[in-house]
């Protein structure tokens, strides 16, 4: 790989820390009220420096999610550890999500209003469109990240209850969405740990799981009135 000029890194770096701030206008405004001179005082440039890098508020955005859903992505795989139990690795996954490094889901909500103002569908620009899938790609893997460590439990047969692992990571990950918008509403966090442990409470009853050394004979000894699903 070629290495970078001093210009081109120092452009890189801008690009990034442009991107950086955008994300943290677009999280705590949502996009309609996120404004490029916002973006630009808290990457200390000018509203003329933004478009030396974006088309406009919408490019901005969507390289905005682009960048953070694969840095939520690369957090979340990293929480899968091997030999851990898969409601261990789901629950350091929420708790990354709960945490203040993983406020993607206060950004989702920005991604809601913009989804509910531009038809993805309308867009024409080529570079535009290719973003655009990017941008829901980083979404969906959101999900199947997490989805991954439901499917390896179901696998394992630690779980009682088999439904869809997307519809489960789906759920799962709503309950986060309801805590940091309560959060927002609110004007403050709650104990994160309590707000954890209550969703894993309910994701342990409606999973099913079965916990400890003797999981996988609990699960052989299931009567055809409780069989695993999926």
């Amino acid at each position: 790989m070629a290495r970078m000029t001093p210009a081109e890194s120092g452009r890189d770096l801008k690009r990034r820390l442009l991107l950086a701030a955008s994300y943290r206008v677009f999280t705590e405004k949502g996009y309609h009220r996120a404004r490029l001179e916002e973006v630009a005082k808290q990457a200390g440039y000018s509203k003329a420096s933004v478009y030396n890098y974006f088309d406009d508020k919408e490019d901005l955005f969507l390289q905005t999610s682009v960048m953070a859903t694969t840095e939520c992505v690369a957090a979340l795989e990293s929480e899968l550890e091997p030999g851990r139990s898969a409601i261990e690795d789901i629950e350091c996954m929420l708790r990354y999500l709960l945490s203040d490094s993983g406020q993607l889901f206060s950004f989702v909500q920005a991604v809601a209003e913009y989804h509910g103002e531009v038809s993805i569908a309308t867009i024409s620009q080529a570079d535009r469109q290719k973003l655009a899938k990017q941008h829901r790609a980083g979404l969906r893997n959101i999900l199947k990240t997490i989805a991954k460590a439901v499917e390896s439990g179901k696998r394992r047969r630690e779980f009682r209850c088999g439904v869809d692992a997307v519809v489960t990571a789906r759920f799962l990950t709503g309950l986060v969405r309801s805590v940091l918008l309560r959060w927002r509403l609110d004007g403050r966090r709650s104990d994160a740990e309590r707000e954890l442990s209550e969703i894993m409470a309910f994701a342990r009853q409606g999973m099913g799981v079965l916990e400890g050394p003797s999981c996988t004979a609990q699960a052989d000894s299931l009567t055809e009135a409780e069989p695993l699903l999926g």
